[in-house]
Formats: C-alpha cells, sequence, structure tokens
C-alpha cells in the first residue's frame, strides 16, 4: 500500500511540475544605457500562458530596470529576444521567477 502511495505522488508532482513554467535567460546585451537585450527561454505545457519577471541591476548592484513578460499559451516553449528597458546601464539579467495564469 505504501509503494502504491508513493507512485501517485511521484506521478502528481510530475504532473504538477509539468504545468508550470521553467523559465531561462542564457544570454544578455546591453544595448544602451536605457536598454538591454536578453533571451528569455520557456519551456511549459502547451496551452498553458502566463508571465516571467526579470530584472537588471547596475555596477553598484543597485536595481535599474524590472519588467514582466508575457508568454502565450501555444506551443510547449518560448524562445524570444526581448527588450528590457533601464534608468542606468544594466550589468545582469535575472529570472526572477515565471507563474502560469491563473484558469
Amino acid at each position: 500500500m505504501l509503494l502504491v502511495g508513493l507512485i501517485a505522488w511521484l506521478g502528481g508532482s510530475y504532473l504538477m511540475r509539468e504545468t508550470k513554467l521553467n523559465g531561462a535567460v542564457p544570454t544578455f546585451q546591453p544595448v544602451s544605457d536605457t536598454e538591454l537585450q536578453l533571451q528569455l527561454s520557456v519551456r511549459k505545457s502547451d496551452g498553458t500562458s502566463g508571465v516571467c519577471t526579470v530584472r537588471s541591476q547596475g555596477t553598484d548592484g543597485s536595481v535599474v530596470g524590472q519588467s514582466d513578460f508575457q508568454v502565450p499559451a501555444e506551443g510547449s516553449s518560448y524562445d524570444k529576444v526581448v527588450t528590457l528597458r533601464t534608468t542606468a546601464r544594466g550589468t545582469t539579467a535575472e529570472l526572477l521567477g515565471c507563474t502560469p495564469d491563473k484558469k
């Protein structure tokens, strides 16, 4: 009986993990003192939409930009170069997290 419970729990965990958005920012490049281009890559279940939050810090460690980027429901992955507006030259591009839309 314990084995059946463990299998059910693991299966449920796997399904829940697959419906979440798993994102990354593999590359970024400062374009100017007020813009940072970054590649936003998200793995997800087809039909799951949501939002990913990215921030950038300046040389002194202060936050110079933060924005939410919409992830469309279509497809099982989303890969796009997006522009993050900043108040000073950004030296980092950090993905704070991705949240699926509530249905």
